[in-house]
């Protein structure tokens, strides 16, 4: 490797995969990232987003990624970035209003009537207006969606439907919110009885934010959510950002509960038999 190059790539030792990834990308010139103004129910908030290699005279289909929690970031799939370098196909990451660079300490005081589907829906839709791809029937865009994002991708696929969606991309995406919480009882259960019963009493009281229930869910999220030891660390970043901010999650969604916004979306009946 010549002098030039190593110079190059000096910068970048000791960070991840994918954070090299998104390093070499902002050198090139091919990741931007910024805020979007979001107007909801009367008041302004802000969506900051992250796009690499997308721009509007790029003739390629972008892909938009939704990550999931809820409560978590777009960092920890990150990885993603790496399509733009590899197959040349331009990636757009958002993280949702509450979540990462758009929590804001306002936020905190929201009810959880707030954090409902409906926000979600109005956010993704006023970021692919922003860029300009809602309705690009032409070149348009695809849309991936991990957990929680897939709620909202596929949701946003069936009851708004925009001429720009060409392919919908769902990654451990639940059904339904009640086929969601039955399997986490289910996965809970298979925990010891000295960790299942303790998150369920802690649960049940509302000492979530408890650094006991921490340190159990802890057991949970090592087994059901990542087995890698340690966890990459993208997605110890989500799930560190996820702890400092937690209003999202705790109006949402925690381990044996869901909130009412969420309790009656389904996908079952939309499913078509052959694609199961």
């Amino acid at each position: 490797m010549d002098t030039s190059a190593q110079e190059a790539l000096a910068p970048t030792k000791g960070l991840s995969k994918a954070a090299c990834t998104l390093e070499m990308e902002r050198r090139q010139g091919t990741a931007q990232e910024g805020y979007i103004t979001l107007e909801y129910k009367g008041e302004q908030f802000r969506t900051w987003y992250q796009s690499i290699g997308y721009s509007p005279r790029n003739p390629s289909r972008p892909l938009v990624v939704i990550h999931g929690g809820p409560g978590l970031t777009s960092r920890y799939l990150s990885t993603l970035a790496g399509l733009h370098a590899t197959r040349s196909i331009p990636v757009i990451f958002y993280d949702q209003l509450g979540c990462g660079r758009s929590y804001f300490p306002s936020l905190s005081d929201k009810p959880p009537s707030f954090w409902s589907l409906e926000l979600f829906l109005a956010e993704l839709d006023n970021v692919l207006r922003y860029l300009g791809i809602r309705d690009s029937a032409e070149k348009g865009f695809d849309l991936f969606g991990h957990g929680f994002g897939g709620v909202i991708a596929a949701e946003y696929a069936s009851s708004v439907g925009p001429r720009g969606l060409k392919k919908l991309v769902l990654s451990s995406t639940p059904a339904s919110s009640e086929l969601w919480v039955q399997s986490r009882i289910r996965a809970l259960d298979e925990l010891p009885p000295d960790i299942s019963d303790i998150l369920k009493v802690l649960e049940k009281v509302a000492h979530i934010q408890s650094d006991e229930y921490q340190r159990m869910i802890t057991h949970y999220l090592r087994k059901y959510v990542c087995t890698l030891d340690p966890w990459p660390q993208h997605l110890t970043e989500s799930m560190v950002s996820a702890t400092k901010s937690p209003t999202v999650v705790h109006s949402l969604f925690v381990l044996l509960s869901i909130s009412t916004s969420l309790q009656h979306c389904s996908f079952v009946s939309q499913t078509r038999p052959e694609l199961l």
